[in-house]
C-alpha cells in the first residue's frame, strides 16, 4: 500500500528539541525536523540494535557477537570506541543524551514517542480502544500509524543476520495493522471504498487468507455475492495447487455463510474480533428452503449445488438413482458428477419447480 511519511510530532524538554529515531524504513535520526548524520555502517548498526532493544540493557558481549560476529576478534575496547563515536553523533544542542552505560552493557533510554515504532504501537492501541463505538475514528488512527512507514523496516540492514528476526517481526506488525485498519473500515461501512486496496494487498500477499476473507466480506456487503464466492474459489485453487492444503476453517465457514445469505454478515462489527471471520455465525442446523441458484453464483458452488439437489430430490421422494437417471435423460447420458456448475444450477431449478 502506498503510504506517505507524516512528520513526527516533536516533544520538547525544558524548551529544547529532542532526538527522534526512525526504524520503520531506513534508519534515520532527526531533531527539529533536521537529519542528524550518523556515519559508518558499524556505528549505524550499533544504533539500530540499541533502538530495537530501546529501554533494555544490551550486554556488551551480545553487541560484539551480533555486530562483529563470534570469533571475529573484536573486543570491548573496540565497542567502547564505537559507543563514544555514537554518543558524539547524538550529542545535539539542547537534546538529552539517551545512550547510557549500564552494566553489563549499554541502554538507549527513550520516551515512547521518540521512536516511530513506539508511536505506531500507541496509535494502534488507541484505535483498539475506540473501535467498538467509533470505527471511523479507529480507522483514522490506524491510517496515521501506517503513514509512519517509509519503506521496509531497517532497510539499511536487510541482509544483516542481527536484523533478520526484527525485520520479520516488524513486517508482520505492519500486515497485522493493515488487517486491523480494514476491519475498522468494514465496521464503518466503507466496504466499497476498500475493495481496490484489498485487491492490491492480495496480489502482494497471495497466501495471506485474512485479506481474502476481508475481500469476501467487503464484496458481499457491497452486493457482489458472486464475486465474493469467486474469491473463495481462487483462494482454494491457489492453496490446493501450491501447498496441497484446504483453506482455513474460518474461511470455509465464511464461504458457507455467503452462500446462505447469513444475516450476521450484514451486521456492523461492534468490536474487533480476533479475525474478520470470527464475526460470522455458523449456518443454523435447521433445514431451510433451498434458494434457486443462478448463473451469477457459479464460480464455486458445485458442492453446495449437490447438497441442494439432494434436498430437492428428497422433497420429491426421489432416490439417488432416480435423480441420476433423470439428469442423464435430459443431458444426453451425462453423469451428474461430471456436470458443470452451470448445468447443475439449471437442473436444480427444474427440481425446485412445483409439480
Amino acid at each position: 500500500m502506498a503510504v506517505h511519511l507524516v512528520r513526527l510530532v516533536r516533544y520538547g524538554h525544558s524548551g529544547g528539541a529532542m532526538l527522534e529515531f526512525l526504524i520503520l524504513g531506513p534508519l534515520e535520526v532527526r531533531t527539529d525536523g533536521r537529519l542528524v548524520p550518523v556515519h559508518g555502517f558499524r556505528q549505524r548498526a550499533l544504533l539500530a540494535m540499541l533502538l530495537v532493544h530501546a529501554n533494555e540493557v544490551v550486554a556488551s558481549g551480545r553487541l560484539l557477537d551480533e555486530l562483529w560476529g563470534a570469533g571475529a576478534g573484536a573486543d570491548t575496547a573496540v565497542l567502547r570506541v564505537r559507543i563514544s563515536q555514537l554518543r558524539k553523533a547524538l550529542r545535539v544542542a539542547d537534546c538529552d543524551e539517551p545512550l547510557q552505560t549500564r552494566p553489563p552493557g549499554y541502554i538507549l533510554k527513550l520516551d515512547r514517542d521518540r521512536l516511530d515504532l513506539g508511536r505506531h504501537e500507541r496509535l494502534v492501541t488507541e484505535a483498539g480502544l475506540v473501535l467498538g463505538h467509533d470505527p471511523a475514528r479507529a480507522a483514522a488512527r490506524l491510517r496515521e500509524a501506517l503513514a509512519l512507514w517509509r519503506g521496509p523496516p531497517l532497510a539499511d540492514f536487510a541482509y544483516e543476520p542481527f536484523a533478520q528476526t526484527t525485520i520479520g517481526r516488524l513486517e508482520e506488525l505492519r500486515l497485522a495493522t493493515l488487517e486491523k485498519w480494514i476491519d475498522a473500515e468494514l465496521a464503518a461501512g466503507r466496504e466499497r471504498e476498500i475493495v481496490g486496496e484489498l485487491r492490491t494487498l492480495i496480489a502482494e500477499h497471495p497466501l495471506r487468507e485474512g485479506f481474502r476473507a476481508q475481500m469476501m466480506l467487503a464484496l458481499y456487503r457491497a452486493g457482489r455475492q458472486a464475486e465474493a464466492l469467486e474469491v473463495y474459489q481462487q483462494t482454494r485453487s491457489l492453496l490446493v495447487g501450491e501447498l496441497g492444503v484446504e483453506p482455513a476453517p474460518a474461511l470455509q465457514q465464511l464461504q458457507r455463510a455467503v452462500l446462505a445469505h447469513d444475516p450476521s454478515l450484514e451486521r456492523p462489527l461492534l468490536q474487533r474480533p480476533a479475525s474478520i471471520t470470527a464475526s460470522v455465525a455458523p449456518p443454523p442446523p435447521a433445514k431451510r428452503a433451498p434458494k434457486k441458484a443462478t448463473a451469477r453464483q457459479l464460480p464455486d458452488i458445485r458442492e453446495p449445488l449437490f447438497h441442494d439437489i439432494k434436498t430437492a430430490r428428497e422433497g420429491k421422494g426421489w432416490s439417488v438413482e432416480d435423480v441420476q437417471a433423470d439428469f442423464a435423460l435430459t443431458h444426453d447420458g451425462k453423469k451428474l458428477m461430471d456436470a458443470s456448475a452451470k448445468e447443475l444450477a439449471q437442473y436444480l431449478g427444474t427440481l425446485q419447480e412445483p409439480e
